[in-house]
């Protein structure tokens, strides 16, 4: 549908990824059951907001620029402590318009980061996205991802079912990623990946 609506490469080149995805998500939907589990989780929702709204964040609300030459012509450049204590730094390009959809999106919504990243990275992104903690005070990280091979490569399923207090019905994900949330497809909003594009 999205090949037939338009003519613009960018939709044309993430429908060929859409479609391609498909046959990996046939793969980890037959293969769920041996598939690791993660714990279910408790999470603020302080305006007591019966829907959830679960966003992804590399290519969906920012892209990390790790590479050391290409870094410096990121847009932003913050600092990150690795696990090692080692302080390293990337760039930051952030999708315009995050915030007011953030802002409308949150009156409606508890919102929800749900990253495959690690926590430290993700979280010093987060800290420079919203140093108030305003919006991404839930956030989760690879570990609470569920790990699964295919043809030995991790692929990291984000698994809905977690959310302890909220039916199903009324959480939706946002990601560029549909292998993501393959195990929760009528749930995602799959999303043109975002890298520097205004």
């Amino acid at each position: 549908e999205a090949k037939s609506m338009t003519n613009t490469i960018e939709i044309a080149n993430f429908y060929e990824y859409t479609k391609n995805c498909m046959k990996i998500i046939v793969q980890l939907r037959e293969n769920k059951s041996k598939a690791s589990k993660v714990n279910k989780v408790k999470i603020l929702n302080p305006d007591n907001h019966t829907k959830l709204a679960v966003f992804d964040l590399d290519e969906t609300l920012i892209h990390g620029v790790v590479n050391i030459s290409n870094y410096k012509k990121s847009e932003n450049i913050i600092s990150i402590t690795l696990p090692s204590k080692k302080v390293a730094k990337i760039g930051v390009n952030i999708r315009p318009y995050w915030k007011e959809a953030i802002e409308r999106i949150s009156k409606l919504y508890t919102i929800v980061i749900y990253t495959a990243s690690h926590k430290n990275y993700a979280d010093a992104v987060l800290d420079f996205l919203d140093p108030k903690n305003k919006y991404f005070y839930n956030r989760l990280y690879r570990s609470n991802c569920i790990d699964c091979k295919i043809d030995g490569k991790d692929l990291y399923v984000k698994d809905l079912s977690i959310f302890e207090g909220f039916n199903l019905k009324d959480i939706l994900i946002v990601d560029n990623s549909v292998m993501a949330f393959a195990y929760h497809l009528d749930n995602g909003i799959p999303i043109l990946p975002y890298y520097d594009a205004e």
